[in-house]
């Protein structure tokens, strides 16, 4: 799959796995910026998602993206410990909320 800013693949797509819980953060390496999916909830932390996809109801291509590895299970899985999810989730919201505030 191709954007308008390289491609979405298997390379691109990471999900986080945390064990035991078995709980998953999915991210989008972008072409500056790394995003926070959660293709459960159609949700993506990307510009696009929060001014387009949110008014337009389709969804970026990040999210599609995400939506086409996952049923293809061709993405990079990373292990974590359930100890350092809240963290990892910590470091995501910061990161999410600098995308959306900065051009």
């Amino acid at each position: 799959m191709t954007s308008k800013t390289g491609p979405i693949g298997p390379n691109t797509i990471k999900v986080h796995v945390f064990r035991p819980s078995g709980r998953k953060v999915y991210t989008v390496i972008g072409k500056a910026k790394e995003y926070w999916t959660a293709p459960d909830l159609d949700f993506c932390s990307c510009r696009s998602y929060y001014f387009g996809a949110l008014s337009s109801g389709k969804p970026c291509y990040h999210l599609i993206g995400v939506h086409k590895v996952i049923r293809q299970k061709s993405f990079l899985a990373l292990d974590f410990v359930d100890y350092d999810y809240d963290r990892f989730i910590m470091a995501i919201i910061s990161d999410s909320s600098r995308n959306v505030l900065t051009p």
